[in-house]
């Protein structure tokens, strides 16, 4: 059988075993173009493999300063915010020797000093004599006649006797005329908008609350307006649109009632000396609270 197997190649013409050497040549070809091709993707990839490697270096290094950056950053914020608190309390400092009256009518060449110590002593039934105060005038641009009359900010020497005047501001009520603390507007609007709902729900629910600078003081425990617990959150009145000072109507007495954290050693005086009363502090220096009483 096999010598019959050898004749049936031998009898295969010599052009067909010609195609078939092409056709292997042809295929060893093709096989040593894949080989090197296969080593071409090859280099390739190790080559992707090593830049690969120094993406990710980069990135980690990119990263840590990203990091860096970023705790920079946060320590920038942290210490702008706390620069601004400071700034702001400092601020709410200086104005505490001055109280805004509202609805004292307005007349031409008018004595605003002699005006505000005739809603004193008249009104609230208050010793005048000895009472000294600097920088009274006029808030913001002139009215016409008929518009309501602009409030009168005035500046005691004393605080002492700022401080009685705002303890009898009740003795106003139910009158055209009104007192209030002078803040910062963006205490102002800190009050409306913030903690004015939460101090009518507290007192809705039956709790002592009042006002002290930019905090809301619920029976006797301090919260700044980002730290009201949830249960004052809770169901809060939406803010009157009414003038923010007939709201602070309801605020408390007692600006120096302020935290026992903030000092420093600055003259209090009131920061825009364009909209408020020049400097009547003489020299004074701020001190802890727990070590300061009231001025004379």
């Amino acid at each position: 059988m096999a010598a019959t197997r050898g004749e049936e190649l031998v009898k295969i013409p010599r052009k067909e075993w010609e195609a078939i050497v092409d056709r292997l040549q042809c295929l060893e070809t093709r096989v040593k173009q894949l080989e090197s091709n296969l080593d071409t993707v090859s280099g390739e990839v190790s080559k992707h493999h090593v830049d690969n490697v120094e993406f990710v270096k980069s990135m980690e290094f990119t990263q840590e300063n990203v990091d860096e950056l970023t705790c920079r950053m946060e320590s920038q914020e942290k210490e702008q915010e706390n620069t601004g608190k400071w700034l702001s309390d400092l601020e709410l400092y200086g104005r505490r020797w001055n109280l805004l009256f509202h609805g004292v009518q307005e007349t031409e060449q008018e004595n605003c000093t002699k005006k505000v110590l005739d809603v004193i002593g008249g009104e609230m039934k208050l010793d005048t004599r000895g009472m000294r105060m600097c920088g009274v005038h006029r808030l913001g641009k002139p009215r016409n006649r008929s518009g309501k009359p602009r409030p009168i900010i005035a500046r005691f020497t004393c605080r002492a006797d700022r401080d009685q005047v705002w303890k009898n501001k009740t003795k106003l009520k139910n009158k055209p005329v009104f007192i209030s603390d002078d803040v910062p507007y963006n205490v102002r609007e800190l009050r409306k908008r913030k903690l004015v709902p939460f101090l009518k729900r507290a007192k809705s629910k039956g709790k002592r609350a009042t006002i002290v600078g930019d905090r809301l003081v619920i029976e006797g425990e301090s919260f700044a307006h980002w730290r009201i617990p949830s249960k004052w959150l809770q169901d809060a009145p939406e803010a009157e649109p009414e003038n923010i000072q007939r709201s602070q109507e309801t605020v408390g007495n007692g600006q120096h009632q302020r935290d026992k954290s903030q000092k420093g050693n600055n003259t209090p005086g009131s920061s825009d000396q364009s909209q408020h009363a020049t400097r009547g502090g003489g020299g004074r220096t701020l001190r802890p609270r727990s070590s300061r009483g009231k001025r004379n």
